[in-house]
């Protein structure tokens, strides 16, 4: 497991979104809300997705789809080689410690929501992560991934609330 700082995409996770022409917020369900008044950010870990699992991916859609234009998944696949990832972000109440999570993708742009769990304890988060490192890892789909632990959260959100800029 590689140990990372957090980045931009990690500070979306506590961001609102607005639908183009709409005008109003909207909260993007794949991005994990904090009430910093009641919750922190607890871990955030990044899966790169193999160039294999892409290219299979690729394959798979052009084998079962025949009559698709082989050029759009091509340029899809090159979209996604530059930022393939699966991310699961976890925030924590400071009260009782239970966790919320959000599982995530973001292949050739796109963002998705794969699950979202609310209010478990944190065994409950750890089986999570397990199960899905047991089979990306294993087949190959992810290398292992990169995290920002809780202690490091703190440690980013000490440094910008002394940091004027």
């Amino acid at each position: 497991m590689e140990r990372r700082g957090p980045d931009y995409e990690d500070e979306k996770i506590r961001a609102w979104r607005v639908r183009p022409g709409e005008g109003r917020p909207e909260r993007d369900p794949s991005v994990l809300d904090i009430d910093l008044k009641r919750e922190e950010i607890y871990e955030s870990r990044v899966y790169e997705v193999t160039p294999d699992a892409l290219k299979s991916i690729a394959l798979d859609i052009l084998a079962n789809n025949p009559g698709r234009d082989p050029s759009v998944v091509l340029k899809r696949l090159l979209e996604s080689l530059d930022d393939a990832t699966f991310r699961i972000l976890a925030k924590q109440d400071h009260e009782d410690k239970l966790l919320t999570w959000v599982h995530v993708s973001r292949l050739g742009g796109t963002r998705a929501l794969i699950a979202r769990v609310d209010r478990k304890p944190e065994a409950d988060f750890r089986a999570f992560v397990a199960e899905f490192e047991a089979s990306g890892i294993r087949s190959g789909t992810v290398y292992p991934p990169t995290v920002v632990t809780l202690d490091e959260w703190r440690e980013h959100a000490r440094h910008n609330q002394s940091d004027p800029t």
